[in-house]
């Protein structure tokens, strides 16, 4: 009879451990998946690719100034805004002193603009042209150093996100000092863009 008992309340109480899982089953609970993900620029702000060089047609020494004419260039500059933000940019240009030597003339005599056309020609399928200036006035570098203040030749506002590559083809003009010395003279363009 003990055993009976003891059989009947082991019966008992494994039904009560079934109903107790069972009601367990069923109980409402609620959860919460957070998704989250990180969109980042393929890369950031950058100047691809520039002309090694562009040359103007040589002139004879004179006593009064010489303008040599725009010479655009054959190869354009390209750069990218591959971070996807709206930070906008300006991309700037500074020269040198033109030298040869020991000569020298300075930068104010040189001149540059960004793009004739005041266009920029978008690189694949990027769009490049919404909110963007480009600067078609081909005008003198200026400063008081050895290296001119920064020309600006594109920029872009805040309005738009951006992930383009474009390109812009430059036009430069230079006027050679009268009386100015013999000589082949180079000057550096420098790119910049932020």
């Amino acid at each position: 009879m003990k055993n009976k008992k003891l059989c009947g309340l082991v019966i008992v109480a494994a039904l009560m451990a079934n109903v107790t899982l069972f009601a367990f089953a069923f109980a409402s609970t609620t959860g919460q998946t957070t998704s989250s993900v990180v969109i980042s620029g393929i890369s950031g702000l950058t100047i691809d690719s520039v002309p090694a060089s562009v040359n103007f047609t040589g002139t004879s020494v004179s006593t009064s100034s010489q303008d040599l004419g725009d010479v655009t260039f054959s190869t354009p500059v390209q750069f990218s805004d591959l971070r996807s933000t709206n930070a906008g940019y300006s991309l700037v240009a500074t020269a040198q002193y033109f030298t040869s030597g020991v000569n020298y003339f300075p930068y104010q005599q040189f001149e540059m603009s960004g793009d004739n056309d005041a266009t920029l020609t978008a690189v694949g399928s990027s769009g490049c042209t919404a909110g963007v200036t480009v600067n078609n006035t081909v005008a003198m570098f200026s400063g008081t150093g050895e290296i001119s203040d920064a020309k600006s030749l594109v920029s872009a506002d805040t309005s738009v996100v951006r992930v383009d590559t474009c390109t812009f083809t430059p036009t430069i003009d230079v006027t050679i000092p009268g009386s100015q010395a013999a000589g082949t003279y180079t000057s550096t363009i420098t790119y910049s863009i932020s």
